[in-house]
């Protein structure tokens, strides 16, 4: 049992430390990149709480007080940390999604006036001067 509480205990600190890793490709600079890893990073800790889930199906889940102290306190670290993450990645697609429609709407507004680089499309509206 000391061999799967501690196979256990290693495949939470493993993913604490992805989840520390995603958090610090969020905070630097976000690219596509970074992005697509944040991604492979999330599939390597389903793994882990695949492989986690095998362990105690295997060998039961009888832990002492102390396991479950340690054991809850890194869940909780991990929600924390899994919580700054959406928070941040949430932020970073609001900050997008607000970017895409400025440019949709100032796409719109050029085409509705005429586009102002071409002279041969005809516009909706005409502004005229008094």
């Amino acid at each position: 049992m000391a061999d799967t509480w501690q196979l256990i205990s290693d495949c939470y600190n493993r993913m604490l430390a992805l989840l520390n890793l995603q958090l610090e490709l969020v905070n630097g600079s976000v690219s596509d990149e970074n992005l697509d890893e944040i991604h492979r990073i999330e599939s390597d800790k389903q793994q882990l709480r695949t492989a986690i889930d095998e362990l105690i199906k295997q060998n039961g889940y009888s832990l002492t007080e102390h396991q479950k102290q340690q054991l809850i306190q890194i869940i909780e670290l991990l929600q924390l940390k899994t919580n700054q993450l959406q928070n941040q990645v949430t932020a970073l697609y609001e900050e997008n999604s607000k970017s895409m429609k400025q440019v949709s709407t100032h796409r719109k507004t050029l085409k509705a006036y005429g586009n102002i680089q071409n002279s041969d499309i005809v516009s909706f509206y005409f502004d005229e001067k008094k």
